[in-house]
């Protein structure tokens, strides 16, 4: 279908009602950052089979060292000592 540039329809009404939903919750404020990755990982994998690889926020806060945070965090706080 044009609009949703799949060439099987059933694909295509698919991916139509996918964008109608994101829609719908986007109208009704309830459109996340979760909510739209998982949207478009389902249109994905519904198009092309694959899989769409996005971290999750723990894989993302895993990815840090703590206690870079803690001192990058806190590096303008007074210490209890002054």
């Amino acid at each position: 279908m044009r609009s949703t540039k799949q060439k099987d329809r059933k694909k295509a009404v698919q991916v139509a009602e996918k964008w109608e939903a994101a829609a719908q919750k986007a109208r009704r404020g309830e459109l996340t950052q979760a909510a739209s990755v998982k949207i478009l990982r389902d249109m994905m994998e519904v198009t092309t089979g694959d899989e769409l690889r996005a971290p999750s926020i723990a894989e993302t806060v895993n990815g840090y060292c703590m206690c870079e945070i803690h001192q990058d965090g806190l590096a303008g706080w007074p210490s209890r000592r002054d």
